[in-house]
């Protein structure tokens, strides 16, 4: 390769890249783009890069192969530490099917840095009255009669069983939540 053609590449690679960071930082600022005071510039880039999202070019957001979605950011202290925890909800029924989103939960590890638990196609969560180690169980719904409820380990969420929402709703399952009278809203308690 010549000089004029290297120099030609090395501008192409570095244009390129600029548009990969220019549309990460575009996407990062549509997801947040309400002002979120407990973070950080850098910890909403770590959030956005983990989601799969992009900027789509026209203000809103997208995910390749699956076109534009809604996302939703909610910041929460679960634990009481000081320290918000980040739910994304974010999704399309390309991506997440019938539940028509993907939740995610952003926690900080010992390190500081956000580590994404959850990850699957959900409608909402609700914090639960028991929990372990400071975090609340989580109810998570979707389409159907069957919530998960996932419990903290320590270091991410993990599912616990499942809660029947209506008659029959998790009769397939045999990993039913034992005592499902225990598992109130944490609100109300």
């Amino acid at each position: 390769m010549n000089r004029s053609a290297s120099a030609f590449a090395i501008t192409l690679s570095l244009a390129a890249a600029t548009a990969v960071g220019a549309e990460s930082d575009a996407g990062y600022r549509v997801l947040f783009s309400k002002p979120q005071p407990a973070l950080s510039d850098a910890d909403e880039r770590e959030i956005f890069e983990q989601t799969g999202m992009a900027a789509n070019g026209s203000g809103g957001l997208s995910i390749e192969g699956c076109g534009d979605v809604d996302a939703s950011v909610e910041l929460v202290d679960l634990n009481g530490d000081g320290r918000v925890e980040v739910f994304v909800l974010f999704g399309n029924t390309c991506w997440s099917g019938m539940a028509g989103s993907n939740l995610l939960l952003f926690v900080r590890d010992t390190a500081g840095h956000f580590q994404p638990n959850l990850g699957f196609p959900a409608a909402a969560y609700t914090p639960l009255s028991v929990g372990n180690g400071g975090f609340p169980d989580l109810q998570v719904s979707g389409p159907g009669f069957c919530d998960g409820v996932w419990r903290w380990d320590g270091a991410s969420y993990q599912h616990r069983c499942n809660l029947a929402t209506g008659p029959g709703g998790c009769d397939f399952d045999g990993h039913q939540c034992p005592d499902s009278s225990s598992l109130e809203p944490r609100d109300a308690q």
